[in-house]
């Protein structure tokens, strides 16, 4: 009986990295894509190692190789930050932007955006936009506060009253703000990822490579936090500490995407949605198959738009916004059935 559970086990085991391994894979096929198509015509892998860089091995390098890297970033650091959301609210329909991390992000770098001079380094606006997403998410906690308890009912209608006031607060920005760089501020917050360099790369996933690591530490516990309340607590996981550090976390992967890429919605939150749909619910599967969905959404929806409409570009952010809300009322009809 030992035995056989101990196979079915690891028969379930495989059958989750074979499904890791698929995106994986996918990853790598659109990687592939993003470097032979483009607004310039294709270009062969033949041209991309030339003895002699010409025009065609600048534009794989410097514009395709960039905003494929950013764009995976990105999509890996949102769909990370909504599984965790998720987990520790345990509200399918938590996601950086329900609980105001997206709009406090978006808040404080278009004050930076606009009020400061000189063309900003990608480091020092991703310094503002995770101010104010931790600025966000510290003051919904303290909002949601109820008897040393962070209450997740009170958490996510904190974070709408917090998202609805920074998106009044960002309109009264953008009015009274320079106007020769609101054309600018519309661009990024359109999610658009033309002009992103490997500065940007580089800064999203120093970033992942900081926060996966310590998020499949805390596996097991986010799969504590999953359980109700009096279960999570008899379990001996009472410390409000974890769930603070963990919800820091998501603020700074979802604050660093903001940064570099815009605001793209719904990836945060149908990304955990499949993966946990495909692995089933423990977290240390969960995570870097939703890290690869949002990855291969991003930079796809990316791709999509450079060639779509050549040469003319589609922001991403609009892409994942018309593909993902079809994706939602499915997920959504597939629970209700």
């Amino acid at each position: 009986m030992k035995g056989a559970v101990t196979s079915k086990a690891t028969a379930l085991t495989r059958n989750r990295l074979n499904v890791i391994g698929v995106f994986a894979i996918a990853l790598i096929l659109v990687f592939l894509c993003s470097l032979y198509l483009g607004t310039f015509g294709t270009i062969g892998p033949a041209e991309w190692w030339s003895s002699q860089p010409d025009t065609s091995t600048k534009v794989v390098f410097d514009l395709r190789l960039p905003r494929f890297l950013v764009g995976a970033g990105v999509g890996a650091a949102l769909a990370m930050s909504g599984a965790v959301l998720q987990t520790i609210l345990r509200n399918p329909l938590a996601e950086p932007g329900v609980i105001g991390i997206n709009a406090g992000a978006a808040l404080s770098a278009s004050v930076a955006l606009l009020l400061l001079e000189g063309n900003m380094p990608s480091q020092v606006l991703a310094f503002w936009s995770v101010f104010g997403a931790c600025a966000a998410v510290a003051l919904v906690v303290i909002l949601s506060v109820t008897s040393s308890y962070v209450d997740p009912i009170r958490l996510i209608l904190s974070g709408i009253a917090i998202t609805s006031l920074c998106g009044a607060l960002l309109t009264a920005v953008t009015l009274v703000g320079p106007t020769h760089r609101i054309q600018r501020l519309l661009s990024w917050l359109s999610g658009n990822l033309n002009g992103v360099d490997l500065k940007d790369a580089k800064l999203i996933w120093s970033c992942i490579a900081v926060c996966l690591p310590l998020l499949l530490l805390q596996a097991r516990r986010l799969d504590l936090m999953s359980l109700d309340r009096r279960t999570h607590e008899a379990l001996g996981a009472k410390a409000q500490i974890p769930v603070l550090l963990l919800l820091f976390i998501a603020a700074v992967l979802a604050g660093v995407a903001t940064a570099v890429a815009g605001i793209l919605i719904f990836v945060g939150l149908v990304a955990p949605h499949i993966a946990r749909r495909l692995v089933g619910v423990p977290n240390r599967f969960v995570l870097p198959c939703s890290a690869l969905i949002g990855a291969v959404c991003v930079s796809s929806a990316d791709l999509l738009g450079r060639v779509a409409l050549a040469p003319t570009q589609v922001p991403a952010g609009l892409l994942v916004s018309i593909l993902g809300s079809p994706v939602l009322f499915y997920i959504m009809r597939q629970r209700n059935d």
